[in-house]
């Protein structure tokens, strides 16, 4: 995964309830004292996530189309990814997430100057992992399935625990959706750093009649809690169902 730094917040994290206002301070001052063009590209990514948060995705989109040129003309390649990334995930229907995923996986697919080949690697199977979990909740399993099969070869290739992660949890996204809990869970439970996966887990575990499993895994998840887009999914209704 990307530095750790880069999936928080640069000053300390931003209030997820109502207070945007403040949010939105916060992420200015990350700004100004910014002192290369990724991190200020970063505080004003999140401050773009502010509008989702407070339930103007409409502009949040806005924002976030707008920050892509930026960062493109910065030739900030992993700021490229992670806001196309967020761009994707914040679309406004599966059919455009998995649009803007395809595209996202393509422009991955070779080596780009200033991102290193790890940092690729993992961003290729978050990708590829999310455009699974979109496509068997929607019933797209011929598109799942070849997605699996990609991700495979990647965690084959790579090597690499994140890589190998994402691999498994797209399978358990699969197997969930084709009524396969036992194995599902099994493969959910490898990607502990997923909200998404966790999230889902504790769903399978309570279908598999196990809901201690299920509050345990739940607690593990409230503790992820961060003003992040995969927080954002698993905070909202929708997010593991139709999105």
């Amino acid at each position: 995964m990307l530095p750790v730094s880069w999936r928080t917040p640069l000053t300390s994290q931003a209030k997820i309830g109502r207070d945007f206002s403040s949010a939105r301070k916060e992420y200015d001052r990350a700004f100004q004292i910014a002192d290369n063009p990724r991190d200020a590209l970063y505080a004003k990514y999140q401050k773009a996530l502010v509008y989702f948060w407070e339930g103007n995705a409409a502009e949040g989109r806005k924002e976030l189309a707008a920050l892509a040129e930026q960062a493109a003309d910065k030739k900030e390649p992993n700021m490229q990814f992670i806001i196309a990334l967020g761009r994707a995930m914040l679309a406004a229907n599966p059919q455009d997430e998995l649009e803007q995923l395809g595209a996202l996986a393509a422009s991955l697919e070779q080596p780009l100057a200033g991102m290193s080949e790890s940092d690729r690697g993992i961003a290729r199977a978050t990708v590829l992992r999310e455009r699974v979990r979109v496509a068997a909740l929607n019933g797209i399993s011929d598109l799942a399935a070849s997605t699996i099969s990609k991700l495979e070869g990647l965690a084959a290739s790579s090597r690499d625990l994140v890589v190998e992660n994402a691999y498994e949890s797209a399978r358990g996204f699969a197997l969930f959706q084709e009524g396969d809990f036992p194995n599902a869970a099994d493969e959910l439970a490898a990607d502990s750093r997923s909200p998404l996966a966790l999230q889902r887990l504790a769903i399978t575990q309570e279908k598999l009649g196990k809901p201690d499993a299920a509050q345990s895994t739940r607690t593990r998840l409230k503790y992820q809690r961060a003003p992040t887009v995969e927080w954002f999914l698993v905070a909202h209704q929708n997010a593991g169902t139709s999105h």
